[in-house]
């Protein structure tokens, strides 16, 4: 009641506790700032764990509010009781739990104290924080008339400067930038005057989300790629996950001598190549230019980089202007049917590695994934929230099937974004598993890895009021792309493929 009563605060009812921390995750990640859940005591709060975890990987900041029971209620055969201090101690950056009002009757000061340490940690640190809240009965009857609003004041800040960047000799040098789900134009002007001066080869994560990208389909060229050529001697990264598995084969094969991390979080920092990174602590922009002035042009790596990046883009629009009707062909096809200033969502599994492949043809530079555990679990919440969160643009998220159904009650939401379209790619189950090495032959593959169904999502968008679109072919998919972005409402476009062919195109692909 008091953040419903709250008129700083915008508050969604949303039941589905699940779906809930995602679309608090989406509207996170698009505002930048702290977004609060708020929920009853029991499994409820469990529920928050899958957005939570998702939460502290990517470094989003979210507050969870969990009402609890009084302590001594705790294991003692009462209804909403679970063990709720501490719950999410893996995977969040500090829980607390609020006085009991059964010990304490006057513990403003201490609440106080826990909401600035909480609130400030989740802004500062970037990430989830857990408030639990014992509340004893009865809770209803003295609820004040009005309430008391109390402005906190929290600011951002980040690490100490590193002036002393080493001295560094490196003929060939790769700039890398690994997912990131906020936008950072400032690094934009830096990156394309090293790409101008050919002091560093920049290759970006699909959700890296720093502008143009000159190397766009280096997914592609990596794909069968095991010759030394395009190896680095110094490898720079900034930003957390690289999707791309064939880059990052490619560099735990082909090691850099040396791995500088740029970071301005005190967060996880990882070591996805086995290079032991040295760690660069501070103001991004500033240490990057610190480093680009001391690089060497190194023309020929440049070269040869943009040598195989162009073939393959030439060889990449042969082979889909060549293909026949199929899942790959669908994405490259909406690809290219893409608006500039579209923000584009990308379900796990199938779907983000097609369009990490695609890179080269997709003309919007805003991506968003769930790429922190790379859980389908809620894709479409978080897009969702996201969406809520920027009403003024357009929104589209292209998700697979089993993906879609898993997360469905992101749909049961009265404030359903229309500012959000939705691509639902359905080939009947989880089609990933047929482009892996072990589950494609094993022969409980449709029953267990895919989890095969005959199910459409016709049904589900009549039951929510969400215009719904279907292609099975070429002519079907280009006739539903007519006027489907520039739709004022929530649409659905679901496009059926066959597995088997969808499979058949993509080791194709490979072969390029």
């Amino acid at each position: 009641m008091a953040l419903a009563r709250n008129p700083h605060i915008q508050c969604h009812s949303i039941v589905d506790e699940r779906s809930a921390g995602f679309v608090g995750l989406g509207m996170a990640k698009a505002s930048e700032k702290p977004v609060v859940l708020c929920c009853t005591s029991g499994t409820a709060v469990l529920n928050y764990y899958p957005a939570i975890a998702e939460s502290f990987y990517t470094g989003v900041p979210l507050i969870v509010l969990s009402a609890d029971r009084p302590p001594k209620l705790i294991d003692n055969w009462d209804g909403q009781c679970i063990r709720q201090e501490m719950v999410f101690d893996n995977h969040i950056l500090s829980s607390y739990s609020m006085p009991s009002y059964s010990d304490k009757e006057d513990c403003k000061e201490e609440i106080e104290e826990i909401l600035e340490a909480a609130i400030g940690e989740a802004i500062m640190n970037q990430g989830p924080v857990h408030i639990n809240v014992p509340l004893r009965e009865p809770l209803y009857s003295n609820i004040p008339e009005n309430f008391e609003f109390k402005k906190g004041e929290f600011r951002m800040q980040t690490g100490n400067q590193i002036s002393d960047i080493p001295t560094l000799e490196s003929t060939k040098t790769l700039i890398l930038l690994g997912a990131d789900y906020k936008e950072n134009n400032a690094l934009e002007p830096l990156l394309e005057e090293i790409e101008q001066e050919e002091k560093a080869v920049v290759l970006k994560d699909i959700i890296a989300n720093k502008g143009k990208d000159s190397f766009a389909s280096y997914d592609a060229v990596l794909l069968g790629k095991n010759e030394a050529d395009l190896q680095p001697d110094l490898l720079i990264t900034t930003g957390k996950f690289i999707l791309s598995k064939s880059l990052k084969t490619y560099l735990r094969k082909h090691k850099p001598k040396r791995h500088f991390h740029l970071t301005e979080s005190d967060g996880i920092i990882g070591d996805p190549f086995s290079t032991d990174p040295e760690i660069i602590k501070g103001d991004l922009e500033e240490n990057l230019k610190n480093i680009s002035e001391k690089l060497e042009p190194c023309k020929a790596y440049f070269s040869f980089w943009q040598s195989h990046c162009n073939k393959n883009k030439v060889a990449q629009v042969s082979f889909f202007n060549n293909s026949d009707f199929a899942e790959f062909w669908a994405c490259y096809h909406i690809g290219l049917s893409l608006k500039k200033e579209t923000i584009l969502h990308l379900a796990n599994s199938t779907t983000v590695r097609y369009f990490s492949y695609l890179k080269e043809f997709i003309k919007t530079t805003t991506v968003q994934a769930n790429r922190g555990t790379s859980g389908i679990d809620g894709c479409t919440s978080t897009a969702v929230g996201f969406a809520l969160a920027e009403p003024n643009k357009n929104h589209l998220l292209i998700t697979g099937d089993v993906a879609f159904f898993y997360d469905i009650n992101a749909l049961w939401n009265k404030h359903f974004p229309k500012n959000l379209k939705i691509v639902l790619l359905n080939n009947q189950g989880g089609g990933i598993f047929r482009y892996i090495d072990g589950p494609n032959k094993l022969p409980e593959l449709e029953e267990f890895f895919e989890t095969t169904h005959e199910r459409t999502a016709k049904k589900v968008c009549e039951e929510y009021e969400i215009k719904y679109l279907h292609a099975g072919d070429k002519k079907e998919l280009e006739k539903s792309l007519e006027g489907f972005h520039d739709s004022k409402n929530s649409i659905l476009l679901e496009v059926f493929t066959d597995r088997y062919k969808n499979e058949e195109q993509f080791n194709k692909f490979k072969q390029l």
